[in-house]
């Protein structure tokens, strides 16, 4: 089907530069969307797909460093967490009360601290919805309660006694992405990572970036920069011999 693809982009080609000539990208220095398509866009996708094909070096024992240090706080952070319920007598085995179904009411079920699972949105919603009586937090499309960063922000500015059960939370999260994303992510043969890069990714024209059209690699260009956690990634991407990585970026883009 991308050979169809092909032929079919091939064959409207004429009509499309024809409309595209008729249309200005730009108010103030006027330039036809068929120049900025020629001009820019078409030569920056070449070179964002032989980025996306050759990948970005990885030095393996900084990132095996890091993943043994983080993996190790990912657990102290857990169990940090569950210090926090306990000073706060929040009993082992807790009875959850579901709302009443039309056939009559739901089984007791038990929310147990042993079966502690971070990572689930639905065991954190019992836990501080239902059980603790926190507030509930909606989404703001769905309208369905939700237990995102924002909402556990919300909740640790409004209720300082629980600053440090709300930061061991978020502390995981950070963590749980970190390590996911990108110190266990396979790397190729080579030993790189890899990303695939889309040009008109986004409504605004900006380029963004994935994991490739052969379904690995990952997101490259938000890697953290502004958390402790974050900022040591960064010395995991190296250049190849010969060679220097750059950084280059639009003010206010």
């Amino acid at each position: 089907y991308n050979g169809m693809d092909c032929c079919v982009t091939y064959e409207i080609a004429e009509l499309m530069l024809k409309d595209l000539s008729e249309v200005s990208t730009s108010l103030v220095a006027p330039t036809t969307s068929s120049d900025f398509q020629l001009n820019h866009a078409q030569p920056a996708m070449i070179a964002m797909t032989r980025i996306s094909q050759r990948g970005v070096l990885c030095d393996l024992a900084i990132q095996s460093d890091l993943r043994t240090k983080y993996q190790l706080l990912f657990n102290q952070t857990i169990i940090l967490f569950q210090r926090e319920l306990i000073l706060l007598n929040i009993p082992n085995q807790i009875p959850l009360n579901y709302q009443i179904r039309k056939s009559g009411p739901k089984p007791l079920r038990y929310l147990s601290l042993d079966s502690l699972n971070l990572a689930s949105n639905t065991w954190l919603m019992a836990l501080f919805y239902d059980i603790m009586k926190f507030p509930i937090k909606l989404n703001r499309k769905t309208k369905q309660r939700t237990f995102d960063e924002d909402a556990i922000e919300s909740l640790q500015r409004k209720f300082p006694k629980y600053h440090n059960l709300f930061a061991h939370l978020l502390t995981f999260r950070e963590l749980a992405k970190l390590i996911g994303t990108y110190l266990n992510i396979p790397l190729t043969a080579d030993h790189r990572f890899m990303t695939g890069y889309n040009s008109v990714g986004t409504v605004p024209g900006r380029c963004n970036s994935a994991e490739t059209i052969f379904g690995y690699g990952t997101n490259l260009q938000n890697i953290p920069t502004k958390s402790d956690l974050g900022k040591p990634l960064r010395r995991m991407f190296i250049a190849d011999a010969n060679c220097v990585l750059i950084k280059s970026d639009l003010s206010q883009a």
